[in-house]
């Protein structure tokens, strides 16, 4: 199983991918100051240095992370400095760890091709990546596009678990791998080398030729210009081919080591992938929170109940029952715009799914009442009454959230759990904050408890056209308090079990996900960052620190 890197280790891998964390972009007055070495890592008796870390890599430590810690975590900067120092011994030692496990190292031993392949690109894409970020200044781009006006993307639900079956039958929750491994996906067309020489200096050659034109090469010129302030009083060659090929090797040990590191982090926290929350903790915690409902509206009579369900009927679990009791039911609202300085005219709005939960805007046009009604009847009626033939909820709820993000214009109802809620009291009258005409229309739906899932009615309000939908009663999931309350995972022949129950009742008709996923996103704890941690602290124990306070540069003083 492999989980989401997060915490200490993935801290770790930002000291070399990002434009500033390259060795060569900190300006240094002399190989003296680079080289000074501020930390020793030592074997634990404390005789034999294993590595080094000198003020150079400190000073680019710090600029990459150890800054946020001061400027955004309020430490001071001899704690920022502390904590940065700690983080590359650990970094170091994560390293060397590794490459002990699988017996590597950055020469490419006992690497695969495609490992080695992988690395070298990540060479060429940094590279690349940190002229690019000068070209963006000479050229004025913005890192990040702004969102489209006229986009409106559906929020869809990534579940984290689902319901499985153990070698003799019984229910299991197993976690999903939504985590890529470091290599999954990377299919490149050839197999190359940093070690070989003819790989190697093809990347400053593909890289020159792809930038001496235009800005690019203005570009080229600035990156080349930093690399050599960074570089003065070394008494090192000049010569932009030569530059250019420190820099190359430089990040090549940075891509090497990232790539260690996050193998090595990959393999720590992978596992069978069966989760450490069982089948009843979901049922205890869905029976404490059916407990406190009923206690607080049941039997102490709460006078918050009907505000409450109006405004997120999913956080209470025990509806009121009885013929005095408030039903409340929910629907979808479709609505079409009244245009304003048009007579008679409405805003029919169409947008298209890229295929990514993304609706782009494709035409906006100012049409009639009958022409709304025809296209409501052609476009709307006709898909969910296709969708309501399958017998099936999720395809109904499916079919209902298209409509809902192709033409509806009611923001409110552009969230994935954005129904409506109308209660129908002992009286039969609504109980809402909505206008007399959606009441009216969704008491048509309701039907005294007989309507059905994907029932439309229309109604016209002076905000316009409303195409309200029919999602479903508020209804308990179990008959009678002894089983809400002490939920157990059995079930008579033929019904489905109470795990099943809540594993298949969707939240909301329109969304993809269950009361299941709600309980086990409340009990979900990632422990992958106190998996690296506790790991780093033990490795820790392998080996002994010596920190040079003395060493330590002025300007992180």
């Amino acid at each position: 199983m492999k989980k989401k890197f997060t915490g200490m280790l993935i801290c770790l891998l930002m000291v070399c991918m990002s434009l500033f964390a390259g060795c060569s972009l900190v300006e240094v007055d002399s190989n003296k100051y680079y080289n000074s070495v501020v930390s020793e890592i030592k074997d634990k008796d404390g005789k034999t240095v294993i590595a080094e870390i000198t003020s150079e890599e400190l000073l680019n430590g710090y600029q990459s992370y150890g800054y946020y810690y001061e400027y955004y975590y309020g430490m001071s900067k001899q704690e920022a400095v502390e904590k940065t120092i700690k983080l590359l011994q650990n970094r170091e030692i994560t390293l060397i760890e590794a490459e002990k496990k699988w017996e590597i190292d950055r020469t490419g031993k006992n690497l695969t091709d495609l490992e080695k392949t992988y690395i070298w690109q990540q060479v060429v894409d940094t590279l690349q990546s940190n002229l690019d970020y000068y070209y963006k200044e000479i050229v004025g781009e913005e890192d990040k596009e702004e969102e489209k006006e006229d986009e409106v993307k559906f929020e869809g639900y990534e579940e984290k678990a689902y319901l499985s079956k153990d070698a003799d039958g019984s229910f299991i929750i197993k976690e999903v791998d939504k985590q890529e491994g470091v290599l999954d996906g990377f299919n490149p067309a050839s197999y190359k080398d940093y070690n070989d020489e003819d790989d190697r200096a093809a990347i400053y050659s593909s890289f020159y030729e792809n930038n001496k034109h235009g800005k690019h090469f203005e570009a080229y010129t600035k990156y080349l210009n930093t690399l050599k302030l960074a570089e003065k009083d070394k008494k090192l060659s000049t010569n932009a081919k030569d530059v250019f090929e420190r820099e190359i090797a430089k990040l090549y040990n940075q891509s090497y080591e990232n790539y260690v590191i996050a193998r090595y982090t990959e393999a720590l926290v992978e596992g069978d992938g069966i989760s450490s929350i069982s089948v009843q903790d979901i049922l205890d915690l869905y029976s404490s929170k059916v407990r406190a409902s009923y206690t607080q509206y049941g039997i102490e009579g709460d006078s918050s109940y009907n505000d409450n369900m109006k405004k997120d009927p999913t956080t209470i679990y025990y509806y009121s029952q009885g013929q005095e009791a408030t039903k409340f039911f929910s629907v979808a609202n479709i609505l079409f715009n009244k245009v304003k300085d048009q007579e008679g005219k409405y805003e029919l709005v169409v947008r298209s799914d890229d295929g990514s939960g993304v609706y782009n805007e494709e035409s906006t046009t100012y049409v009639s009442k009958s022409d709304i009604y025809k296209f409501v009847e052609e476009n709307i009626e006709n898909v969910i009454s296709a969708a309501q033939a399958s017998s099936s909820s999720e395809i109904i709820g499916d079919s209902i959230k298209e409509c809902v993000f192709k033409y509806n214009q009611d923001p409110g109802m552009l969230s994935a759990d954005g129904n409506y809620v109308i209660g129908v009291d002992s009286e039969g009258k609504a109980v809402s904050d909505f206008v007399a005409e959606f009441n009216d229309a969704g008491l048509e739906l309701y039907n005294g408890g007989a309507g059905k899932m994907g029932d439309i009615a229309i109604a016209e309000s002076d905000y316009g056209i409303h195409v309200l939908v029919y999602t479903g009663a508020c209804e308990n999931l179990f008959v009678g308090i002894d089983s809400k309350f002490a939920l157990q995972n059995t079930a008579a022949e033929g019904e489905l079990s109470p795990i099943e129950v809540l594993y298949t009742t969707r939240v909301s008709p329109m969304l993809d996900k269950t009361i299941f996923d709600v309980l086990y996103d409340e009990l979900y704890v990632d422990n992958s960052t106190m998996v690296q941690e506790a790991d780093t602290e033990l490795l820790r124990t392998q080996y002994s620190f010596t920190i040079y306070n003395g060493r330590i540069p002025e300007t992180l003083k």
